[in-house]
């Protein structure tokens, strides 16, 4: 993964287009991790506050 396509500027529509699978991947995989934790019930009897912020976040990126 070259990390300098996610801050170029002048790409190629194929470029654009691996950026948009890229970013995409990121976002599912913190989806995937953040859900997995909201369904996780141990996670939610030792830290039953930090669930709250994980839920808000896994809500805002989805």
């Amino acid at each position: 993964m070259n990390w300098k396509l996610f801050f170029a500027s002048n790409l190629t529509f194929g470029r654009k287009l691996a950026r948009l699978h890229h970013v995409n991947a990121i976002f599912f995989l913190i989806l995937g991790v953040t859900g997995l934790v909201l369904f996780s019930s141990y996670y939610r009897s030792v830290f039953p506050t930090s669930r709250i912020w994980v839920k808000d976040t896994h809500i805002w990126i989805g």
